[in-house]
């Protein structure tokens, strides 16, 4: 698969619904860098670069838009989150 169907399966299920708990699309960038890791370990690189694509998407695209992203209670999640996306 070239780099850009890659990207785009991994822009998948990335929408975020501004009705629903910030805290629940925080927990679902956690759960995709675990499974990415799973995968890297299991030497399967493009599921890797699929989740790690779909994780940076959420994250950098589509949540920091929800109203609950900058409140200060999730400041905490914010950073973890960028630290993930930094690894």
């Amino acid at each position: 698969s070239s780099v850009a169907e890659l990207k785009k399966r991994g822009e998948i299920n990335t929408e975020v619904d501004f009705s629903k708990q910030i805290k629940m699309y925080f927990n679902s960038c956690k759960t995709l860098m675990q499974q990415a890791n799973i995968y890297y370990k299991e030497n399967n690189l493009e599921t890797t670069f699929v989740l790690c694509w779909r994780f940076q998407h959420l994250l950098t695209k589509n949540m920091i838009k929800h109203p609950q992203y900058n409140l200060s209670e999730y400041s905490t999640n914010r950073m973890d989150s960028k630290k993930l996306l930094k690894e």
